[in-house]
């Protein structure tokens, strides 16, 4: 029993030690160590009723607020579409009017994160965001 103490003490003592430190500074998002404050993703999708969805979100540090736009969406004028952020529903955007729609959601979000349009269950399109450091860059989106 002793050897197993020891064993662990020893363990939990090498952890504090051989700690990085940079992953104590985790908890501050990714995005605003993004010198520009801004994140971008190009959302992509799937076939659906024979048109390809499309859109882009671009998240502000400032603002604290994610731009989401979609189009070629082939579903019903008036539709309703949800935005989650990796798994997490964080809002809507729409209504959809020819195929397409805009929205503005509020929030903290990091580097990374996966942004995800859906209708219901079905998805319609995703993207990562990823820090946009230069002019040239925020036009990519």
């Amino acid at each position: 029993m002793r050897s197993f103490i020891f064993i662990s003490l020893i363990f939990a003592i090498s952890a504090v030690f051989l700690v990085d430190p940079q992953d104590s500074m985790s908890a501050e998002s990714p995005v605003s160590q993004c010198q520009s404050g801004r994140s971008a993703a190009k959302l992509t999708g799937w076939e659906l009723n024979s048109k390809m969805p499309r859109g882009s979100a671009v998240f502000t540090t400032e603002s604290g607020s994610l731009e989401i736009s979609v189009e070629n969406v082939a579903l019903p004028d008036g539709r309703m579409l949800n935005v989650l952020v990796d798994d997490n529903r964080i809002g809507h955007i729409g209504p959809l009017k020819e195929g397409s729609a805009t929205g503005s959601i509020a929030g903290k979000l990091a580097e990374g994160d996966r942004v995800r349009v859906i209708d219901d269950d079905r998805p319609v399109v995703s993207g990562n965001l990823k820090c946009q450091e230069s002019e040239t860059a925020k036009n990519t989106y």
